[in-house]
């Protein structure tokens, strides 16, 4: 009889990966994508720092409609202006 009696059980276990990372890989991609689609689509810019579209002209003209009635003075002059009352509480 042999004097080695040692036994060795090795046993090895699969596991399966599922393909969720792989998917939210792929989502992710997609979603930069159409972010990026949608940044030159809607405005994007123009490469000199502003977005496109009318050059970047913010200039706002407003006009008053013109009126019949002569403007009213918005007030008097320093000779008409009363100087205030004396306080008596001193």
């Amino acid at each position: 009889m042999p004097d080695n009696t040692n036994t060795t059980v090795r046993e090895t276990h699969v596991r399966e990966k599922s393909g969720i990372s792989g998917f939210a890989f792929i989502l992710g991609g997609v979603v930069v994508a159409i972010a990026i689609v949608g940044f030159f689509l809607y405005g994007g810019f123009d490469g000199n720092g502003g977005g496109v579209g009318d050059g970047g002209n913010t200039n706002v003209n407003v006009e008053m409609p013109a009126t019949d009635a002569p403007a009213a003075e918005a007030t008097p002059p320093a000779a008409e202006i009363a100087p205030p009352a004396a306080d008596s509480a001193n």
